[in-house]
């Protein structure tokens, strides 16, 4: 029978031969990536607009639009000899952003307020195309990526933030390098490491973390010392390098502890309930903004979402708050049956690391929400 049966066989696959391989599709997200790299290109050109430009310029509007640091940041990207109080916590940010804004000015002979807003819009554009790949790579289909990036491209922290002269849309990319790897099925070299960790460094300490559990899941402990000894090397030659170009940059992580004790468990920020509501919801439905009273410039209310309840916006926003919990449960629910082990343990980690740190940490955890709202989407 098995002699029959074999015998059957061989003549059926001579008749019809296996079909060849398929060619590869991949310029169809090639193509996917160049439109979605346009649509968060435009969205935050067309979104810039909505900025007083005094919001920049004037240095006591710094905490108007949810508390950020627009006068701050905008003076290291524009100006070589601005102080760098803050690159203990964002180490290599004005060598990411300077050179490129830099090069925008002489190129198109454009002002530096013109220049740093096509820069941020750039980067939007980079981030909307990179999470759709991302998606890709985590293993969702074509049209499944597409919904979810444009989720994500819409949400509350894009819309708010995603143009914005701050360091959170780079922040949020620091932490793409990683999340890629982990979404491979090979161990990750250790130099793709070490680059993955020297990213996460570089913009804002804290998305180091999804780099630092990567090592710590795919590695022995011997090649973990080698990693975060190269790390280690490679993030200080590049601060030396750093302070060469910027004359006032900091040591990184010096006086983080103390000078950031002041932003722990702050009144204003409502405590536990408001922040894990802001984390929850807020970052990806905007709610009604609440308008604070600013001591520093009472023409300039401060924006803020902190207090805001849930359901306290339009019709629309209840539907889609509705919505986005039942397809955040859903994930939640669904996260244990993750096979990958290092997306689970990266994924996962950061997005409880990232909770952690922003119900204790800030007056206003919207600020944040370009770090957190990816990972949330992801899940």
């Amino acid at each position: 029978m098995l002699t029959t049966f074999k015998a059957t066989y061989l003549r059926w696959t001579d008749l019809n031969p296996p079909c060849p391989p398929q060619p590869s599709r991949r310029w169809i997200d090639l193509v996917l990536f160049l439109v979605l790299f346009g649509a968060g290109l435009f969205q935050s050109l067309h979104f810039v607009g909505w900025m007083d430009p005094a919001l920049a310029i004037e240095k006591n509007a710094r905490n108007v639009w949810f508390d950020s640091d627009f006068n701050r940041v905008t003076t290291l990207e524009s100006d070589r000899g601005g102080r760098q109080t803050r690159s203990n916590i964002h180490p290599l940010f004005s060598t990411v952003a300077f050179p490129p804004i830099a090069a925008i000015r002489v190129a198109f002979g454009l002002p530096a307020r013109a220049a740093i807003q096509i820069f941020h819009s750039l980067v939007a554009g980079l981030w909307t195309g990179l999470f759709f790949l991302l998606l890709r790579r985590l293993g969702c289909r074509r049209p499944d990526s597409v919904i979810f990036t444009l989720i994500a491209g819409t949400s509350a922290a894009a819309v708010f933030g995603m143009w914005s002269p701050e360091t959170f849309a780079l922040g949020s990319l620091s932490m793409f390098p990683a999340l890629f790897l982990a979404a491979r099925d090979e161990t990750p070299t250790v130099i793709q490491q070490v680059v993955a960790q020297v990213a996460g460094l570089s913009v804002t300490i804290s998305n180091w973390g999804a780099a630092a559990l990567l090592t710590l899941v795919s590695e022995t402990r011997r090649r973990m010392v080698i990693v975060f000894a190269g790390t280690i090397v490679a993030f200080l030659a590049l601060c030396f390098v750093q302070s060469r170009l910027f004359y006032d940059a900091r040591i990184p992580l010096a006086g983080v502890v103390s000078g950031n004790t002041a932003f722990l468990f702050m009144p204003e920020s409502g405590g536990f309930l408001a922040c894990s509501r802001t984390f929850l919801f807020h970052g990806m439905i905007a709610p009604e903004i609440s308008w604070l009273s600013n001591f520093r410039m009472p023409d300039f209310p401060l924006f803020s979402f902190q207090a805001s309840r849930l359901f306290s916006g339009p019709v629309t926003g209840w539907t889609a708050t509705v919505l986005w919990t039942a397809l955040l449960g859903m994930g939640i629910a669904a996260f244990p049956r993750i096979d990958n082990v290092k997306v689970k343990t990266v994924l996962g980690g950061m997005a409880l690391a990232q909770f952690t740190l922003h119900i204790a940490y800030g007056r206003e955890t919207f600020l944040y929400s370009l770090h957190y709202v990816p990972l949330l989407v992801l899940i």
